[in-house]
């Protein structure tokens, strides 16, 4: 073969592998342009998320703050009405106005104080609202029964019932270290005046809707 045309022949598949070679790039370029647009696509998402985030951490410390000024109204101020504790006060408002202004647990322990009748044993000392029956109880109607829940709501009963309840830790005094273990396991326990569980029992009955579910 002339060496003319051995050069022309190299020379063809040279061009051949060049133009292989740069569709090759072209098609590179292509995807590392979509990457780009993708890139974009998410910077802004994330800006945008950011943003979100930002407004929603915002509007959640206002609603708390709100929230604590209106458990502390309920805590101070229970002389305005006509009840003696603030728990009564917080059970007799009108369901729209309890889901606005409190939390899912306070609204769990609202639906227990309206109900305690089924749920606490009567005894001399008044109603008792035992661990293992409040965690039975929230399990049940609310479909939890966390520790910390069953905690809220028990400072709940705790903070607004006044003098009328009381939490009482488990009494070990004076019994075997195997009774004593099994009084610790029981854990506290609500214990609530009569007069107060009557109450709230008529503040139940009266013609405004009840909370009976948290809707949170």
């Amino acid at each position: 073969m002339p060496e003319l045309e051995q050069i022309e022949q190299r020379l063809n598949k040279l061009e051949a592998e060049n133009e292989r070679l740069q569709d090759r790039v072209d098609e590179l370029e292509s995807k590392n342009n979509q990457l780009e647009n993708r890139v974009d696509e998410l910077e802004e998402d994330t800006n945008l998320a950011s943003k979100n985030a930002r407004g929603a951490f915002n509007k959640i410390t206002e609603l708390k703050q709100q929230l604590a000024d209106l458990d502390t109204t309920a805590k101070t101020d229970t002389s305005l009405g006509k009840y003696k504790t603030a728990l009564e006060e917080v059970c007799a408002l009108p369901d729209h106005i309890a889901e606005e202004t409190h939390s899912a647990n306070q609204l769990r322990a609202r639906h227990i104080a309206l109900n305690l009748g089924d749920y606490a044993t009567k005894t001399p000392k008044g109603y008792i609202l035992r661990s293992r029956q409040l965690r039975t109880v929230l399990k049940a109607r609310f479909e939890t029964s966390h520790s910390e829940t069953v905690n809220r709501v028990r400072e709940f009963f705790d903070e607004l019932g006044g003098d009328l309840v009381e939490v009482r830790e488990p009494q070990t005094a004076g019994y075997s270290p195997g009774k004593k273990g099994e009084k610790k396991r029981q854990g506290k326990k609500i214990v609530v005046d009569e007069q107060l569980v009557f109450s709230l029992h008529r503040i139940s009955q009266n013609d405004h809707n009840v909370v009976t579910e948290s809707t949170a």
